[in-house]
């Protein structure tokens, strides 16, 4: 379950913990968010925030997020196949049926590949991916959604004199 926290400032306090598992922090990663504005002329601005993490959560968050790009490579290598066949033949069915394999293999590989990474979490990880997503901004109020209530609760005591919403359970 997912919880979604509001908070204004210029400067937040991330406590020194792991912000998937809890455990002692020994790096960082950075949560970022991006917004465009503007019709004729558009700017995109990004903005994010450094969120203490251990080794051991990155390197199972960095092996879930690799697998997750399988299912995508899988259809993109299918439809090139399709169209080199259908090119090369004349016909498109084989193409097809070689599209529709391709695509299934990849859907099938990224879950092996998804579940092999979830082997790494340690029982108090709270997810296999991202553990604290930086959602947006708007002035100095930014948007976040935590993974890990425990963290949430002390992100929110070490950012106790700022404004912030109600959580939200996503």
């Amino acid at each position: 379950m997912a919880y979604q926290l509001q908070v204004s400032a210029k400067i937040l306090s991330w406590p020194r913990q792991c912000a998937c598992c809890g455990g002692e922090a020994n790096a960082e990663l950075r949560a970022a968010a991006s917004r465009t504005t503007g019709k004729r002329v558009q700017h995109t601005t990004t903005s994010w925030w450094h969120v203490p993490y251990c080794n051991s959560c990155l390197h199972h968050k960095a092996q879930y997020d690799e697998a997750s790009k399988w299912a995508g490579r899988a259809i993109a290598g299918g439809l090139g196949a399709w169209v080199l066949i259908a090119w090369l033949t004349g016909s498109g069915w084989f193409g097809f049926a070689v599209c529709i394999g391709l695509a299934c293999l990849g859907f099938w590989h990224q879950s092996k590949e998804q579940e092999e990474a979830q082997k790494l979490m340690c029982e108090n990880c709270s997810a296999p991916s991202d553990a604290v997503r930086y959602v947006g901004w708007h002035g100095t109020f930014h948007t976040f959604v935590f993974e890990n209530k425990t963290y949430l609760e002390n992100f929110m005591a070490s950012n106790s004199r700022k404004t912030m919403s109600d959580v939200r359970q996503l």
